[in-house]
């Protein structure tokens, strides 16, 4: 991975989110007579220290399942080191279409500070697994619990409805495929067959790179796959516990503003939001992110305090992110210093 180039095209990149959230924010405070200001001066200074103290709680528990997933393959990471990959690889997230960026840059960052490039992908893709079962869970119950109570149109119910159905049969697919790991070795010679019909130096790249690293890949999943339940219970509780604290945010913000709503109400909205902006192909989703939140949280919050709201939302949950994390991306994608020849 060239770094000069990963670092140059990130910061395009983070022009464009920031321009997009920035004019979205300023458009929902349209809306209203009221701003960041109203909204702050409103707001609880414990409830907002609370949400704040919440956030680097879930930075540090998304390290201890990282940590956690990384033992599974018999990886001794620093804690610390888990916390700087998964940070930077945040800010690249919030930055990249999609979020399409985020987990190669955790897989590139972990093996850069010491794991695997094996290990670090089989963990990544570990990880993104317990999100989407996560996610398949709590969506399909919640949303097929609750979706009626939020008043949406009946063609918008529908197509929540279906797409958490729809999420179930995904997370199901991938389960399959990661309990299968010979898959990706078959996949992988295939692969190799048909470079070597391109050229003798692309066959013996395959042979002697790409088939090697996906057995270690696969024999990776096998061990994280075969892990005892005891180990499966830890890592539901840390996705478990991660997630609900993640949408423990805005139930936070609305708690500040004196609110009373019920927290499945909040979490089931943020639910919603996150299936929506899923398939918004900007970085973080800069714009529709901050509208769709809007929309979604009109009849929980004052039309006056919403555009604070989601200001102070997505300044919890995706501008921090871009903060703290930009550091550790400058930090781990910066060229080693090499030494004149002399000294060495």
């Amino acid at each position: 991975m060239d770094i000069v180039l990963l670092r140059r095209h990130q910061w395009r990149w983070l022009v464009v989110a920031l321009a997009l959230s920035a004019g979205a924010v300023v458009l929902v405070a349209g809306w209203g007579a009221g701003g960041l200001l109203v909204f702050l001066a409103k707001a609880s200074l414990f409830y907002l220290g609370t949400a704040l103290l919440v956030v680097s709680g879930l930075w540090v528990v998304e390290a201890l399942r990282v940590k956690a997933i990384a033992e599974l393959t018999g990886a001794r990471q620093k804690l610390s080191e888990i916390l700087q990959a998964n940070l930077a690889a945040a800010f690249v997230s919030a930055i990249t279409p999609a979020s399409a960026g985020g987990p190669p840059a955790q897989a590139y960052f972990l093996a850069r500070l010491g794991l695997e490039p094996e290990k670090a992908a089989a963990v990544v893709a570990a990880r993104l697994l317990l999100n989407l079962a996560f996610f398949s869970v709590a969506s399909t119950i919640l949303f097929y619990l609750y979706c009626g109570k939020l008043g949406l149109a009946r063609p918008l119910g529908v197509a929540v409805a279906a797409g958490a159905a729809g999420l179930s049969v995904a997370v199901a697919v991938l389960g399959y495929l990661l309990s299968r790991p010979s898959l990706a070795e078959a996949a992988g010679l295939r692969l190799a067959e048909y470079l070597e019909r391109l050229g003798p130096q692309w066959g013996a790249w395959a042979k002697g790179v790409l088939v090697p690293r996906l057995a270690a890949f696969r024999g990776t999943l096998i061990l994280i796959a075969g892990a005892r339940w005891s180990a499966r219970l830890l890592l539901a509780g840390l996705t478990g516990l991660f997630w609900l604290g993640f949408f423990s945010l805005a139930y936070l913000l609305v708690l500040s503003l004196g609110l009373k709503p019920t927290y499945v109400a909040v979490m089931v909205r943020q639910l919603l939001y996150y299936f929506v902006i899923s398939y918004v192909p900007l970085p973080g989703a800069s714009g529709v992110a901050e509208l769709g939140l809007a929309a979604l949280f009109a009849g929980v919050i004052p039309q006056a305090l919403l555009p604070g709201f989601v200001a102070a939302w997505r300044f919890l949950t995706y501008h921090l992110n871009i903060v703290v994390g930009g550091p550790f991306f400058w930090a781990l994608t910066r060229p080693p210093v090499r030494r004149p020849i002399e000294e060495l």
